[in-house]
């Protein structure tokens, strides 16, 4: 199909997909839906954009958030190209959406994108504003994890499927059960880091809600705890409320290795978790939170 342009010539419409494309939908499948910024973040380097890598003079924190900044308006003018293809009277590879309380739009893959990009996962579609209000976090946390962690990180979309993005199956179950007085409890973690021998994990749970029955942290930590493959859980808690909360039903499942962290923004559009505990005002408290994730890691190392 050919259109005319100003002088008269035709060209044809539309643009080529390169494989750059193909992979930001696959990124998307697997994280279910991010931001321009978060997939500018999550192609370059942490030390190309993060503020805590300013160096005064040399690299100052305006300059680094520019940068991003710059980065993710060509990953959204590239996106809205690949928006506007159509597969017929159905989506293209992907959509956009603006979720209430965000000012960013947000990137979705489509079933035909994961189809065409020859991801594992058919399933694939817009996700609500309340699902994506937590995947938005998992892949702030994601980004955040990928750069410092030199371990496997698995999204949930992995972990509920059963396979790598690249198709191979996953070498654990990640399905911890019990037995409880209500029947079987069956919990997936919403993201996990494989340790360097494949036998054990750590779950990471993102929690964005504010009045979760205690009876439901109790109910997961239970499961992690009879899981032998479980080497620890990370609680990666939006409001400090939430982590109150998750911190009372941890404290009845000491053998879980329960570790809760708050949620820093960045002033990016992007946020993380606080490995360093910067809002605890016991430093010495602090540290040796800090030093527990560091144990955490290493063994899985």
């Amino acid at each position: 199909m050919s259109r005319p342009t100003r002088t008269g010539e035709r060209r044809e419409a539309g643009i080529d997909i390169t494989d750059g494309d193909l992979d930001r939908v696959r990124m998307l499948a697997r994280w279910y839906c991010m931001t321009s910024v978060q997939i500018a973040a999550m192609e370059n380097p942490v030390r190309s954009w993060h503020p805590d890598v300013a160096r005064g003079n040399e690299d100052t924190a305006a300059g680094l958030q520019a940068f991003l900044e710059a980065k993710a308006g060509r990953v959204y003018r590239r996106l809205l190209k690949v928006a506007a293809i159509k597969n017929g009277v159905s989506d293209g590879p992907l959509v956009v959406q603006t979720p209430i309380e965000y000012r960013q739009r947000v990137w979705s893959a489509t079933a035909f994108g994961a189809r065409i990009a020859d991801t594992p996962w058919r399933s694939i579609g817009p996700v609500s504003w309340f699902n994506a209000h937590h995947a938005l976090l998992a892949a702030d946390i994601a980004i955040q994890f990928s750069g410092i962690v030199p371990l496997p990180l698995l999204s949930q979309r992995e972990l509920t499927t059963g396979h790598f993005a690249n198709g191979d199956d996953l070498p654990l179950y990640f399905n911890s059960k019990y037995d409880g007085k209500e029947g079987q409890v069956s919990k997936v973690p919403d993201l996990a880091i494989l340790a360097k021998d494949g036998r054990s994990y750590i779950a990471i749970e993102i929690e964005c809600d504010l009045n979760r029955a205690l009876g439901t942290y109790r109910s997961k930590l239970e499961a992690y705890g009879r899981d032998e493959k479980v080497s620890a859980v990370w609680y990666v808690c939006e409001k400090p409320r939430t982590a109150n909360r998750v911190l009372t039903a941890a404290a009845d499942y000491p053998g879980s290795n329960v570790r809760v962290m708050g949620v820093r923004d960045l002033d990016l559009g992007l946020r993380e978790a606080d490995m360093r505990y910067l809002n605890e005002t016991d430093r010495d408290l602090a540290k040796a939170k800090t030093a527990l994730l560091r144990t955490d890691v290493q063994k899985a190392i």
